[in-house]
């Protein structure tokens, strides 16, 4: 299984680990500003049924056409994912110097690491759940932050 994974990621560690700290921050920004219609649909969720988890809402949203897969009906909720992902790393220059090719590898292996369970999970217990009177506009704000500070955390 480690070997799997570490041939799974060896990629996208051998291009992370070559980045400066801007180009990194860059990246996990456009990680997380993926994640935002995902975020959006867990609040309502939450809000509707209270014990609804992250990873759910993101198997969910390849389903039934909302959150990520709802970038066009006929594509994969792992494909809009990784489209959001390169476009954001695409638009922020963190890869100037790299093909398309790669940034779309790159953002495949990105789409891999957190959309794992475990992730998800660790992920869904820092955001907590949503707090009384918190709009949904502050709970996304809140769930990216600790998207964010959990990416570093993992990719450091």
């Amino acid at each position: 299984m480690l070997n799997l994974l570490i041939k799974l990621f060896g990629f996208f560690m051998s291009l992370w680990d070559g980045l400066s700290d801007q180009q990194k921050e860059k990246i996990i920004d456009a990680i997380v500003e993926s994640f935002t219609s995902l975020f959006r649909e867990y609040f309502h969720n939450a809000r509707m049924h209270n014990m609804v988890k992250l990873k759910d809402v993101v198997a969910k949203a390849g389903s039934t056409g909302t959150g990520i897969a709802s970038l066009t009906s006929t594509i994969s909720k792992s494909t809009a994912l990784v489209t959001k992902i390169s476009t954001g790393i695409t638009l922020s220059g963190a890869f100037n110097n790299r093909s398309n090719k790669d940034i779309v590898k790159f953002s495949e292996q990105a789409e891999k690491i957190v959309t794992q369970d475990s992730f998800l999970d660790e992920l869904d217990s820092k955001i907590g759940p949503t707090r009384q009177n918190e709009t949904e506009d502050e709970f996304v704000a809140r769930a990216k932050k600790e998207m964010r500070e959990l990416l570093r955390l993992k990719l450091k």
